[in-house]
């Protein structure tokens, strides 16, 4: 009688050799619905492995729905099989893992997966994978953290690496939230809050949080290099082990690299990190043999080496036969292009009820939230799901009737089949989604540099419900900010032409009511006659002629491996190797629509020299230099010479300091920047101002003010404490009017004692108040038509100054015509190019804040004539 062997048979295996779609024929197993690879999937195997074999980092490109999952499967079973390695494929998310395990049983590919705590972890398919006898699957979270179990990859195959940003830099990045570590929060920003504006201390010391957020701040270098051990006391007292905070991990691995990090803040967070992450700082990453990143878009500007921390990738393009089509088909509508687009949520809610399920994509856990309270506008409420709640598998969304799936900063790692959803809602624009990434584009107005990776968002969100060349969906993309920026010719000449196509052919259609949007959605989801017209038409803008201009990209891209560089020899202190990186990055940002770009770069490595200035004095002036080179190079961002106070000495630094211009010209780019560069919005908005400045009653008048002070580039606010004015138009830290509106005063009167006593009062309150402590020049400006004083008024009226309604109004006509003439050239992005024709404008409308200041002060209270 035969019995089982308690022997496993061993010794040397039959030697294997053939290419990988050899491999692939070998696969009997696999599904019968498997029979052949794909066109583009072979000549991408065939790259890779005629050329790219021994390469350390490879990037492969295919689209969305084209066969990308197999490709990566089959190159790891390959190296698996044929060299004998060990192989971790990661995904972003658990619930896409678990997707690629189940789809390599249809490949009859060896794989396990393994997620969530590796505690929890099967011993015995780790062994497998140490082995090497089955490929591990797992998440970015899995590798990027300070004790992986995966920490022996030979190979490593990063899915979906176009959004690995996020989970890549989060093990070199501390977020502290103001509402999960509030004691964190507050010992830091009292570290560094005497260096930052005083305006934005005393909102973020505020405990309830504003309306309107400030822009976020960056710690300037100079005081930050100062204060490191301090800081680094402060984290260690704060993050002593595991159970104290989850920050802890991130702490002990930016914790000797502190001072090659930058810190952010915003009111709800702060955020310390460095720019580029050191990912071949972590071992398991960089001890692996090869590094495999896959996209659907990897751009050409260099922000997959940003991302990865890497000076180098090759790259496999999509094949030259498959690069012009797509994935399904969408239909794009932009509410935002109608006439009146201030009432369409109850249109949005509707739209998503009449759906059934919706995906809404968005770029921040506030605007999620915004979106779900929008889904409840419709009968019955919509059930919503979180990221939560799909964790592990899409199902509690697919199998929902009636649900919005509500994601922030989740525009990949979600694939969702077209018959378990038709419409997706892209809400707002999807940028901004770190402190970092706000930083650079709100405050520094590096939109061209960000411009890849919100293409890049746009398109992976675009792609999360067509799956097949059959799939369809329609998507409403919400926002001011998202239209402008897909309405411009530039940028969507940077988009797969088939996605250029479908957004082209929606914008064309130039919808001016809801009812029309209706109108296109209903044919869209029908599928009639007229739709099929509209297929014909996108197919035909598809073929169109590449008109994309690749000069900024190149340059972008050339000097990415100094970027890279530079962050590794800052991290380990080699600060004069990081000073000539830096100088090769600043030559080669030659053209003028970086200047902005290059001035952060004179920025950073004028930051290096001053760290290497402590081993040896010459670097000083090293820095003192680059540091002027950073203001001069960038006279439209005002940041740059706030933040060299703390590391610049006094008489240098009033040699470099940019003036109010600067920050009016800032302004002036965010008033546009919000109000478009086209549709109703900009007239609505001069046409209520100029209603406003003409009213007598004094709430009306006082909201003209306020929103004057915007369209001349102020920081223009209304004071609620008492014995405050009515406005304050302020310039940073250079200057302060502080706006009494008296527009319902009898004319024929003069000006009283009491209306004196009350606006000196204001300098008072100004001098006192938080926001105004370190402002140079306050003044206090009566708005009256009152042209005479009281005789007995004139001892409270030594510094003040009058100005009439009528004058205001006549600054405000000035304004509009400015705005008027700068719009009109608004084709591009707000560059620093653009900004130079703002700045430029200010100074011949004469409506600079020097000439604004002339103006407001020309009449002294004191010296109308009296009765």
């Amino acid at each position: 009688m035969s019995t089982k062997s308690p022997f496993r048979r061993v010794g040397t295996k039959r030697p294997q050799t053939g290419d990988i779609e050899s491999l692939f024929k070998d696969l009997k197993n696999r599904s019968p619905n498997i029979r052949d690879l794909y066109s583009q999937q072979a000549d991408i195997l065939r790259e890779y492995y005629d050329n790219h074999l021994d390469s350390d980092d490879v990037s492969i490109e295919l689209p969305t729905g084209s066969g990308k999952t197999l490709v990566g499967l089959l190159i790891a079973e390959y190296r698996r099989r044929i060299l004998g390695q060990r192989i971790l494929y990661v995904c972003p998310t658990r619930q896409l893992a678990h997707q690629v395990g189940n789809q390599s049983k249809d490949y009859a590919i060896a794989t396990r997966v393994l997620v969530g705590p590796k505690r929890e972890y099967n011993r015995q398919e780790v062994h497998s994978y140490r082995s090497a006898r089955v490929t591990a699957v797992s998440t970015y979270s899995a590798l990027f953290n300070i004790n992986p179990e995966f920490n022996d990859a030979q190979t490593i195959i990063l899915d979906d690496a176009h959004g690995g940003e996020s989970y890549i830099s989060s093990l070199w990045s501390i977020t502290v939230s103001r509402a999960e570590d509030p004691q964190i929060y507050e010992k830091i920003l009292s570290m560094f809050e005497k260096d930052l504006p005083s305006y934005l201390v005393s909102v973020l010391n505020k405990s309830t949080k504003p309306n309107i957020l400030p822009k976020p701040e960056k710690i300037p270098f100079g005081v930050f290099h100062k204060s490191i051990d301090k800081l680094r006391r402060l984290l260690d007292a704060s993050l002593p082990s595991p159970d104290a905070s989850d920050l802890y991990f991130s702490w002990q691995a930016i914790r000797d690299g502190l001072h090659a990090c930058h810190i952010y803040v915003s009111w709800n967070s702060m955020l310390i990190r460095p720019y580029i992450p050191p990912t071949l700082t972590h071992k398991p990453f960089a001890e692996a043999d090869q590094r495999i990143y896959m996209s659907a878009t990897l751009g050409s500007g260099g922000e997959l080496e940003r991302t990865t921390g890497i000076s180098e990738i090759k790259r496999i393009p999509i094949p030259k036969t498959y690069l012009k089509r797509g994935i399904g088909r969408r239909l794009f509508v932009f509410p935002d292009q109608v006439d009146d687009s201030r009432g369409y949520e109850p249109w949005l809610a509707k739209s998503m009820g009449d759906a059934g399920r919706s995906l809404g994509l968005c770029p921040t856990v506030e605007s999620a939230r915004t979106l779900a309270n929008i889904s409840r506008l419709t009968s019955p409420p919509l059930k919503i799901l979180r990221a939560s709640d799909i964790e592990d598998s899409i199902r509690p969304f697919s199998s929902s009737k009636m649900a919005l799936l509500a994601l922030a900063n989740r525009y990949d790692g979600i694939d969702i089949s077209s018959r378990d959803c038709h419409l997706l809602v892209i809400y707002g624009l999807p940028s901004g989604t770190n402190l970092q990434e706000s930083f650079l584009e709100e405050k520094l107005g590096l939109d061209v540099l960000l411009r890849e990776r919100v293409k890049t968002r746009i398109s992976q969100a675009a792609g999360r419900c067509t799956r097949s060349d059959t799939d369809y969906a329609a998507i409403i993309m919400v926002g001011r900010r998202l239209l402008n920026f897909c309405i411009k010719r530039e940028n969507q000449w940077i988009f797969n032409p088939e996605l250029r196509a479908e957004i082209q052919f929606s914008l064309d259609q130039d919808a001016k009511d809801l009812t029309k949007l209706d109108g296109m959605l209903k044919s869209f989801f029908d599928r009639d006659e007229d739709w099929s017209l509209a297929e014909q038409d996108i197919v035909a803008l598809r073929e169109a002629e590449n008109q994309t201009n690749p000069v900024l990209t190149d340059i972008l891209a050339s000097v990415v491996a100094d970027e890279v560089d530079f962050t590794y020899d800052l991290w380990s202190g080699n600060f004069k190797n990081a000073v000539k990186h830096g100088n090769a990055i600043t030559d080669k940002l030659n053209d003028s629509r970086l200047s902005a770009y290059r001035a952060l770069w004179f920025y950073f490595t004028a930051y290096a020299a001053h760290a290497a200035a402590s081993d040896d004095r010459e670097f000083a002036k090293v820095a003192e230099r680059l540091m002027s080179r950073a203001v001069q190079t960038c006279r439209t961002v005002s940041w740059f010479a706030s933040a060299l106070k703390s590391a610049l000495p006094a008489d240098k630094l009033r040699s470099v300091a940019s003036g109010m211009e600067t920050i009016a010209t800032e302004g002036v780019a965010d008033v546009l920047q919000d109000l478009g560069s086209t549709g109703p919005g900009f007239n609505r908005k001069i046409e209520e101002v100029e209603d406003l400045l003409k009213q007598r009653d004094h709430s009306k008048f006082d909201r003209g003010m306020l929103e004057l002070g915007l369209l001349l580039g102020f920081s223009s606010w209304k004071p609620s404490s008492q014995a405050a004015p009515d406005s304050v138009w302020q310039l940073g830290n250079d200057a302060a009017f502080l706006l009494e509106g008296k527009s319902e005063a009898s004319p024929g009167s003069p000006i009283s004692v009491d209306e004196c006593r009350q606006a000196a009062g204001h300098l008072k309150w100004g001098r006192a108040e938080q926001e105004l402590k370190d402002c140079k020049s306050i003044f206090s400006v009566l708005v009256t038509p009152r042209v005479e004083v009281d005789k007995s008024a004139i001892p409270h009226a030594k510094e003040l100054f009058a100005i009439t309604p009528t004058e205001m109004l006549e600054l405000f006509e000035r304004a509009k015509a400015m705005l008027i003439t700068i719009r009109s050239t608004m084709a591009n992005e707000i560059d620093e190019e653009f900004k130079e024709k703002i700045l430029s404008e200010l100074i011949r409308s004469e409506l600079t804040p020097n000439a604004v200041q002339e103006l407001l002060l020309r009449q002294l209270v004191m010296a109308l004539p009296t009765s």
